[in-house]
């Protein structure tokens, strides 16, 4: 029991060290990215998450439409009128 205590608080303590060097991370390209700066003016959409999309996805700018690529991420739902079509 206590051998599982000591392994939980050291893996507590890898993932706060993991989470601020994301968090600086992220910060770090917040102020120079445009695209950070207009995913984070989304509701919920914090520095950590913006940088997790961007890293994953990119800009969009391969595909042509943005749009298609939150189909491939879970968790984003774009709000709005759509046809389906793709602009």
């Amino acid at each position: 029991m206590r051998t599982r205590r000591i392994h939980l608080e050291l893996h507590e303590k890898r993932l706060k060290v993991l989470k601020g060097r994301i968090k600086d991370e992220a910060r770090a390209d917040e102020d120079e990215d445009e695209d950070m700066q207009r995913l984070q003016a989304i509701a919920g959409m914090g520095p950590i998450v913006a940088y997790a999309f961007l890293a994953t996805s990119g800009t969009g700018s391969v595909s042509a439409a943005g749009r298609t690529s939150s189909g491939s991420s879970p968790g984003l739902i774009i709000l709005g009128p759509s046809s389906g079509m793709g602009i």
